[in-house]
C-alpha cells in the first residue's frame, strides 16, 4: 500500500511538468506547419511572376518595371541600353496621403488633323486660363545702360574629345562634329551674311512686365541680325543670379575665374537626385545670396551645367539677338530663398494667382519685348535649359511671336515626376511648374502639342535622374504622332543622349547651333504656324 501510494504521488507530481512540455511541442509543430505553408505560396507567386533574361524580352512583354525601365525604354528607340538612375523614387508609404496620376482626361488627339486643330485652340484657351493673370499690360521698357562687349569674351575655349558620345534618338545614331569645325562653319556663313563677332553692343534694360512686377534684363544687340533668341535660365536652387548663367562676365571679373571654377567651388548639386533642388549650408557659403558681384556664382555655373561656355554671348557673336532675363524670385527679380519659394507661392494663391502662372505671364511678356526689337520678319526662338526648358517650350506653345523652340532637360509624363520624393512632390520648388487644374486634363506632351508644328528640339540625357527616360520616350512617340498628323515630322528633333545627365554640354550646344542656323535661314513667312 505504502509503495502505491508513493508511486502515484510522484505520478501526479511530474504531470504538471510533462503536459505543459506537450503543449509547448504541439505549438511548435503547429507553428512549423504554418510557416511552411505561408513559404510555398510565396514561392509560388515569385515563380509566377515573369523574368525576364534581358530588357529586350521585357519589352516584347510590354512590362515596365522599375529596375528595367530605362533599358528597355531606351533600346526600343535605338538599340542603347540605358542603366537605370542610382537612386529610385520611393513608392508612396502606407501613412501618407497620396493621389496617384490619372490619365490626362482630354489628351491630344493624333488621328484626325482637323479634329487635332480644335482641340489645339480650345486647349491653348484653358491653358491661358490656368495662368491666372488674364490681363497683361504693353510691356514698359526703360534703357538704363549700354556697353559695348570685348569680342574676346565670346571666343569658345572648350572643345569636344574626339571619342564624343552618340546621341540615341528617334533618327538613330548621330555622329558628333566637334566644336571647332562647327564653330568655323558658323564663321563662314556669318562672315558671308555681314555679321561679325565683334561690335556686338550689350543694353540692360527695366522691364515692367505686369501690373505688380518688373525686372531686370539684358539685350545683346549684334551689328546684323538673323534671328532672336529668347534665352530663359534655369532653377538650380540657387537664386543669387538667373541671367547671369547665360552672360560672358566683364573683364574685370574675368581674373577671378581660375578660383571660382576650382574644385574646391563645385556648385551645389541642384540638379543632382540627392539632394534634389536643396541648399546646403555649405553651398550657401560658396553661393552667398548676398554677394556683391554675381559674376563669380555664375562662371561657376557655366563650368558646372554649360562646359564653360557663355552661351548668351556666343549667340550674340553669331548675329543672334539674344534676350536674357531674371525669372521672378531670382536675381535682381526678388531674389528669394529656397524656403520663401512656398510662401511666395502661398500669397500668390491667396490673391488668385500662382506661381507658375506669374512667371509663365513674365515669359509671353520677354516673348513679346524681343519681339517688339526684332521686328516682325525673322524668327524669334525660345531656348531653355532645366527649368528654362520648361519655359521655352511652354512659351511656345502659347504665344504667337514665339516661332520656334529648344528644350535642354525638361520633358516627360506627369505620372513619372509627381510621385513621393520627387522634386514636383516637395513643394518649394515645384510651384514654378504646377498650374493649378491643368495637370488632370492634360500630360506633358499634350501641353508642348500646342506649339506644333512649330520647330520644336527637345534633348534629353539617359543618366538624368530628374526626368524618368521611360516617360520622355513615351512623350516623345506622342510628339511625333502629332507632328506627322500635321506634315511637320521634319520640324520635329527629339533626342535622347544616353551617357548624359542634367546639363546643356558643348557638344549639345553645337548640335542646336547648328539647328538654329537652319531656323534663322528660313524666313518667318516660311516657318510653320
Amino acid at each position: 500500500m505504502t509503495s502505491m501510494r508513493a508511486v502515484r504521488q510522484r505520478r501526479q507530481a511530474v504531470l504538471p511538468i510533462i503536459k505543459p512540455q506537450r503543449m509547448r511541442r504541439g505549438v511548435l509543430e503547429l507553428l512549423c506547419r504554418h510557416t511552411l505553408c505561408v513559404s510555398l505560396l510565396v514561392a509560388a507567386a515569385l515563380s509566377a511572376a515573369p523574368v525576364y533574361a534581358s530588357p529586350r524580352d521585357a519589352a516584347k512583354a510590354d512590362t515596365f518595371a522599375p529596375t528595367t525601365v530605362h533599358a528597355t525604354a531606351a533600346q526600343s528607340i535605338a538599340g542603347h541600353v540605358v542603366p537605370a538612375p542610382s537612386s529610385a523614387v520611393s513608392k508612396s508609404p502606407a501613412s501618407r496621403f497620396f493621389i496617384a496620376m490619372p490619365a490626362a482626361s482630354d489628351p491630344a488627339p493624333t488621328t484626325d488633323a482637323a479634329r487635332f486643330r480644335v482641340w489645339q485652340q480650345q486647349a491653348r484657351a484653358v491653358y491661358r486660363t490656368a495662368l491666372l493673370w488674364p490681363n497683361l499690360p504693353k510691356v514698359q521698357a526703360q534703357l538704363l545702360r549700354s556697353e559695348q562687349v570685348s569680342a574676346t569674351a565670346v571666343t569658345p575655349t572648350q572643345t569636344m574629345t574626339s571619342n564624343a558620345p552618340l546621341i540615341a534618338s528617334a533618327y538613330g545614331e548621330m555622329p558628333l562634329r566637334k566644336t571647332s569645325e562647327i564653330t568655323a562653319d558658323v564663321t563662314a556663313k556669318a562672315s558671308a551674311k555681314g555679321t561679325a563677332a565683334a561690335g556686338v553692343v550689350r543694353e540692360l534694360y527695366q522691364l515692367q512686365l505686369t501690373e505688380h512686377s518688373r525686372t531686370n534684363a539684358y539685350l545683346l544687340r549684334p551689328p546684323q541680325v538673323r534671328a532672336g533668341v529668347l534665352l530663359l535660365h534655369d532653377h538650380g536652387a540657387f537664386f543669387a543670379i538667373g541671367k547671369e548663367k547665360w552672360l560672358a562676365a566683364p573683364p574685370q571679373a574675368l581674373a577671378q575665374r581660375s578660383s571660382a571654377i576650382s574644385p574646391s567651388h563645385t556648385p551645389s548639386p541642384a540638379h543632382a537626385p540627392s539632394p534634389a533642388d536643396t541648399a546646403s549650408s555649405a553651398d550657401t557659403a560658396t553661393h552667398s545670396n548676398t554677394a556683391e558681384s554675381p559674376w563669380p556664382a555664375a562662371l561657376r555655373w557655366q563650368a558646372k551645367y554649360f562646359d564653360g561656355h557663355a552661351i548668351a554671348d556666343e549667340l550674340a557673336a553669331q548675329g543672334y539677338l539674344v534676350l536674357v532675363a531674371d525669372s521672378v524670385g531670382f536675381g535682381e527679380h526678388g531674389q528669394m530663398q529656397y524656403a520663401e519659394q512656398q510662401q511666395l507661392a502661398a500669397h500668390l494663391l491667396a490673391t488668385g494667382h500662382s506661381l507658375a502662372g506669374l512667371a509663365a505671364v513674365e515669359d509671353l511678356q520677354l516673348a513679346a519685348f524681343l519681339r517688339s526689337q526684332l521686328g516682325a520678319d525673322k524668327p524669334l526662338i525660345s531656348l531653355g535649359f532645366s527649368m528654362g526648358a520648361f519655359r521655352a517650350w511652354q512659351v511656345a506653345a502659347l504665344s504667337d511671336e514665339v516661332d520656334a523652340s529648344a528644350a535642354i532637360c525638361w520633358f516627360g509624363r506627369w505620372q513619372d515626376m509627381v510621385q513621393v520624393g520627387s522634386n514636383l512632390d516637395k513643394g518649394q520648388t515645384a510651384f514654378y511648374f504646377l498650374h493649378p487644374g491643368l495637370n488632370a486634363r492634360y500630360d506633358i506632351p499634350d501641353l508642348v502639342s500646342l506649339a506644333a508644328p512649330k520647330p520644336l528640339y527637345l534633348i534629353n540625357g539617359g543618366q538624368d535622374a530628374l526626368m524618368p527616360v521611360d516617360g520622355v520616350l513615351h512623350g516623345y512617340r506622342q510628339l511625333q504622332q502629332v507632328w506627322r498628323l500635321l506634315d511637320a515630322e521634319t520640324q520635329l528633333r527629339t533626342e535622347l543622349w544616353s551617357e548624359a545627365g542634367h546639363r546643356f554640354s558643348a557638344a549639345q550646344q553645337q548640335q542646336v547651333w547648328q539647328w538654329l542656323q537652319q531656323i534663322s535661314e528660313t524666313s518667318k513667312s516660311e516657318t510653320p504656324l
